[in-house]
């Protein structure tokens, strides 16, 4: 194991099964019959048959479908009648004369308006019906996990970007993670490294890409082995991406970190129980042909994906502890209801990615006393008491520049006060956060289990405005 390695990190990594390679191994390459695996447990993937309406269920038998239908009615008449609208909302598109040209001809702005549909007051309802129709097979592919259905769903969140510039955050922050799902890690950068921008060479090969494309083009420059790539090289504020962002590059840093030491592991398992020099030689081809990659500097890979998740609040990985083994049992829709109460853009984090990251063996439990939560919070309770002690007015400092609707979600200025002199002190519980006094217990709106009735959002909020979350 590299010397760079500590015991904490070397106790998670040595969770990491031998086979490991950095992919998802829930997703499924072929569907199976939705009933088999309901009532059964089983993955039937033999003559199979599709829904005819909504395209994303497979049975083996009518007898299947039939039992399965009272599970599969609801969204498959959603479905189908979103794919409907959507064409229905199309046809006059084809055909659109605009309003504001006198000698406005009949255009196609499929063809000639590429990006602009924001801007159009008709595409207005055909954006909005197709957006449905995305989050539709997000739901279907969240809870299938086959890789026919999480593209169909990519397909459409691609083609609102494609022809909506104005697109909203939640598609933007969406597409990455589904990315991730498919294992397409590379892609996930390289759309991560457009949106963050600016970057004229990419800027520039992405318009040409953008102006000439047609529905279902990949229009965002990559190249191979994209994911090595070091964010904070690449952009020198960084630190100032968005949120699901961060996240996202996370995951894909823990997963090279991961991948690359369960192939080390292996082949020090195989090629210390062999002699001779022409068997070691042949170490670094094996490495390639498993890894797809000749040279990686792992202590690099392993400094970026500890500074990002240095960016995550560590109330959030309290959340992810929290939510490890529900986020599996439970299916999309009572996944979004129970992250919609979180603030922006924590909820949709939450939603998108709190399987893929706790899917990643060991990097859960190393969030715990000993891990990831326990050094940050250390930290930021020392960066605290320096403040405080070098500054006597700094909590008042602070509690002036936040906003007072924030302040009256966490309780009232008094109680924030109250808390950040207690971190200040040291005063913190068992998960690294500040115990609340008794006359919070009774929680707010968006309460988290074991934070004090705390809002999850109004806590990362809290941080960033005491300036803990800087480096």
């Amino acid at each position: 194991m590299n010397s760079f390695y500590g015991d904490d990190e070397r106790m998670c990594l040595d969770q990491i099964p031998f086979c490991y390679d950095g992919k998802d191994t829930n997703l499924r390459e072929d569907p199976y019959c939705f009933a088999c695996k309901l009532f059964h447990g089983r993955f039937v993937l033999s003559n199979l048959k599709r829904c005819s309406r909504c395209k994303v269920a497979w049975y083996c038998s009518a007898d299947c479908q039939k039992k399965h239908f009272k599970h599969h009615r609801e969204s498959c008449t959603v479905i189908a009648q979103e794919i409907r609208y959507v064409e229905e909302e199309a046809v006059p598109l084809r055909t659109y004369i605009d309003p504001f040209d006198e000698e406005g001809e009949p255009e196609n702005i499929f063809e000639t308006r590429v990006g602009d549909f924001g801007l159009i007051e008709e595409a207005a309802d055909y954006l909005t019906t197709r957006h449905e129709l995305a989050d539709s097979y997000w739901h279907a592919a969240y809870d299938s996990e086959i890789k026919e259905v999480w593209e169909m769903a990519l397909f459409h969140y691609l083609e609102l970007l494609r022809l909506d510039d104005l697109v909203g955050f939640e598609t933007t922050y969406r597409v990455p993670f589904i990315l991730l799902y498919l294992n397409r890690d590379d892609d996930a950068y390289a759309f991560i490294r457009h949106c963050i921008g600016p970057d004229d060479s990419i800027d520039d090969e992405y318009y040409d890409l953008h102006e000439q494309s047609r529905e279902g083009d990949w229009i965002y420059p990559v190249d191979v082995n994209y994911r090595y790539r070091n964010i904070f090289e690449d952009f020198s504020d960084a630190e100032d991406v968005d949120f699901p962002f961060i996240f996202a590059l996370a995951i894909i840093k823990m997963r090279i970190v991961a991948a690359h030491v369960a192939v080390s592991r292996a082949l020090d398992l195989v090629f210390n129980k062999t002699s001779g020099s022409r068997i070691q030689e042949v170490r670094p081809l094996v490495q390639h042909m498993l890894l797809g990659i000749d040279v990686v500097d792992l202590g690099e890979q392993q400094l970026v994906r500890d500074a990002l998740l240095e960016g995550i609040p560590p109330v959030f990985y309290s959340i992810l502890r929290d939510t490890k083994k529900t986020c599996e049992e439970k299916n999309c829709l009572e996944m979004e209801i129970l992250t919609e109460s979180h603030a922006f853009p924590g909820n949709v984090t939450l939603w998108n990615g709190t399987r893929l990251f706790c899917r990643l063996k060991g990097m859960v439990s190393k969030m715990g006393k000993s891990g990831m939560v326990g050094k940050n919070e250390d930290a930021r309770q020392q960066q605290l008491a320096a403040k405080v002690k070098k500054n006597s007015n700094f909590v008042q400092q602070r509690l002036n520049q936040m906003d007072l609707k924030m302040l009256q979600q966490m309780g009232g200025r008094e109680k924030v006060a109250a808390m950040m002199q207690q971190m200040a002190k040291g005063g913190t519980n068992a998960g690294g956060m500040p115990d609340m006094d008794a006359s919070m217990s009774g929680g707010m709106p968006g309460d988290i289990p074991g934070m004090g009735g705390m809002d999850m959002g109004a806590m990362i909020e809290m941080a960033q405005a005491m300036g803990l979350g800087q480096r």
